[in-house]
């Protein structure tokens, strides 16, 4: 069985945990050219309030109804894979099928991870968008002042130690509270953070802004001739109760920006690949030499989503917020289809001993390592090559030595090597067709005779 969350009720002003539920469903079945997959992590972003509120119109991913999962960035396992797709059982991809434990994708719409990463959670992060705001959109020069309103957020805590980096001369950020202001100053490369609303009295070359609002007016009236100006989110109006969230208004002085020349861009992912991979290097070689961090929050358990979410939009934590599903060893359904089998054969190897009693969870879930999938191997070879439940339990002790493979290296004959009830197996299917050979001969033989005491005279 599987788990996903599903939103309950659209939600009047902000989302709680009661607009969410979380549902029991069967293991989704791939269709042909359909990839399984167990999610690992997904990612909570305080974004989800627009596609809540059923106001979402434009936007990259749809509005989600009542009834439905939420989408969000997530990092899973795949389970099973069409042949061709270049996925194999056990590879870490990248999809939008989150707030679930499983999900069942298209093979193309799974990106493959690989290693570049020393933690592959950090594939959640918003780096990507920090790094193309600072250097394709905004322009980021060495010695330029660097302005990043909610500085502690997702792409913010990325964002300050990106500018560090890239070579900014001074970095600036706007937080809600002390705390994070100090962890701002102390850990991801901000010199000078603003807290509660407090003013901005300098002037800077490029802004990456997260909030709208009065930031965004702020960053108008305070930018130098020529400043950059990138619109990532709109966390102002976004997290206001009495407004849908897929709206954000500000007023902002238009003769200020024509006056500066300054630049003001929304932010789209350019959707380059080679952009995106050459980022993927260069963040993963920052993170190996310690040159950054990923500062991320990870919340054990799909029961404590829907208050994770609850969490990030109000404020609670620094950096990226991810829902952790991992456990060590899979479901049943997960190790089911890894063998090739389903999970009611899986429960039967128990009951009759071929299997020993596996691992359980807190909530009483069984857990299989991949020892118990290659033994279940095993039993299926063994019971295809026309042994009997009560011919492999006779040498249940000894299935250990046939793992991995090594029955298509042996062959006919295999259970030799373990105990020698195959060789008495095969004698006795050997008899059987002896006793049935003869049999039909005599069969034969007594239905031409009649034949023949039929014949005229």
């Amino acid at each position: 069985m599987s788990r996903e969350v599903r939103l309950a009720a659209v939600p009047e002003g902000l989302p709680r945990p009661e607009h969410f539920e979380v549902v029991t469903t069967p293991v989704p079945t791939p269709a042909a050219g359909e990839v399984l997959v167990r999610n690992r992590f997904f990612q909570v972003s305080a974004r989800l309030r627009t596609l809540l509120s059923g106001a979402a119109e434009g936007t990259p991913l749809p509005s989600v109804r009542p009834g439905e999962s939420p989408p969000s960035a997530t990092v899973g396992e795949v389970v099973t894979a069409p042949q061709g797709s270049g996925l194999r059982p056990g590879d870490l991809v990248f999809h939008w099928l989150g707030w679930r434990e499983h999900a069942v994708l298209p093979a193309e719409a799974c990106v493959p991870l690989g290693d570049a990463l020393p933690d592959p959670v950090a594939h959640l992060g918003s780096g990507w968008t920090a790094y193309t705001a600072l250097t394709r959109y905004g322009g980021l020069v060495p010695g330029d002042t660097v302005l990043v309103t909610a500085g502690a957020g997702g792409v913010g805590s990325l964002a300050g130690q990106i500018a560090r980096e890239l070579g900014a001369g001074r970095v600036i950020g706007t937080t809600g509270s002390p705390e994070k202001a100090d962890r701002m100053i102390a850990d991801l490369g901000y010199d000078i953070v603003l807290v509660g609303g407090a003013p901005l009295t300098e002037e800077v070359d490029v802004v990456v802004d997260n909030v709208g609002g009065d930031h965004l007016r702020a960053a108008v009236a305070h930018a130098r001739p020529g400043a950059r100006i990138v619109l990532v989110g709109t966390l102002a109006a976004q997290l206001a109760p009495h407004l849908s969230g897929a709206v954000a208004p500000v007023e902002l002085d238009a003769f200020q920006l024509v006056l500066k020349g300054i630049t003001l861009r929304g932010f789209s992912d350019p959707g380059d690949p080679s952009a995106k991979a050459e980022w993927t290097e260069r963040f993963g070689t920052w993170l190996r030499d310690g040159a950054i961090t990923f500062p991320h929050v990870r919340v054990p358990g799909i029961d404590h989503a829907a208050e994770a979410l609850h969490d990030v939009i109000g404020g609670k934590h620094v950096g990226t917020v991810v829902v952790e599903l991992q456990e060590d060893g899979m479901r049943i359904g997960d190790a089911a289809a890894a063998a090739g089998t389903t999970p009611r054969a899986l429960r039967f190897y128990e009951q009759r001993g071929l299997l020993p009693p596996p691992r359980r969870t807190r909530t009483g879930q069984r857990l299989y390592g991949e020892q118990e999938v290659a033994r279940v191997r095993v039993i299926r070879e063994l019971l295809a090559h026309g042994l009997t439940v009560e011919d492999v339990a006779a040498c249940a002790d000894r299935l250990h030595l046939l793992e991995d493979d090594v029955l298509p290296r042996y062959g006919e004959g295999v259970c030799t090597r373990t105990s020698g009830v195959v060789d008495r197996r095969i004698a006795a299917l050997d008899a059987e067709i002896g006793r049935l050979t003869a049999l039909r001969d005599r069969l034969d033989a007594v239905r031409g005779s009649r034949a023949r005491a039929a014949e005229p005279l």
